[in-house]
């Protein structure tokens, strides 16, 4: 029974049925997995990554979760992915976004994001955890807070409940997206932030607004420039 209703073909009136909700899953799952691959990098604690799910990981528990790891293929993508940010990181990140499925969008969030922690290891290592405030129509959409050491801040943002914000197989970006929702930064935050991973700069007296800070790519880690003006 198992293997007819997973038979390719027309004449498979489950499987015609079946596909277009995988299809709607798997783009809000992939958008979902970037928020959470973000969080656990970001969260007070050591982050901690099963060797295999640098890429989208679709194993199950034991036994199925303890397949031999691809590391010839990670090792060259990720090497593909330090060339090309050395050029137009922009460009690239448009790239990723057009073929989520092959995972290096999520390998490269965590390339950019461990980077942004070996260069902050205070920071993250020690630094004190502080929810934010999040104002307008679509504040129950975001996950915001900040890590604060000293001088130096980071904010992490990201979207939930994707498949509320867009369509199928679009990205939550920009103001038609996000309109008039904007975070709070920490008190006495400086004006300027730098998105660790796109390397675009924000800025914003008292709010940030999410239009901006979702411009290029569906999650943020912004660094605070105080220590570096």
């Amino acid at each position: 029974f198992a293997e007819l209703v997973m038979e390719p073909g027309k004449d498979n009136p489950f499987l015609q049925s079946f596909l277009p909700f995988q299809r709607r899953i798997q783009h809000h799952g992939m958008l979902n997995s970037l928020s959470q691959t973000l969080l656990k990098l970001t969260v007070p604690g050591m982050p901690d990554f099963y060797q295999g799910t640098e890429l989208w990981d679709l194993s199950l528990v034991d036994p199925d979760n303890r397949r031999p790891v691809d590391f010839e293929r990670r090792g060259a993508l990720l090497k593909s992915l330090q060339n090309g940010a050395g050029g137009n990181i922009l460009q690239l990140i448009a790239e990723l976004l057009s073929a989520p499925e092959d995972g290096r969008i999520k390998l490269f969030l965590i390339y950019r994001a461990l980077q942004a922690r070996r260069a902050d290891l205070e920071l993250f290592q020690h630094g004190a955890y502080q929810k934010l405030t999040v104002i307008g129509s679509l504040k129950s959409h975001v996950v915001a807070f900040a890590r604060e050491r000293d001088e130096r801040r980071a904010l992490v943002v990201a979207p939930r409940f994707s498949s509320g914000l867009v369509k199928d197989g679009r990205c939550p970006l920009g103001e038609a997206v996000w309109r008039e929702t904007r975070v709070l930064p920490p008190a006495g935050s400086r004006l300027r932030w730098r998105d660790a991973l796109t390397g675009q700069t924000v800025q914003g007296e008292e709010a940030l607004w999410l239009r901006e800070v979702f411009h290029y790519f569906p999650v943020a880690l912004l660094i605070n420039e105080s220590a570096q003006g």
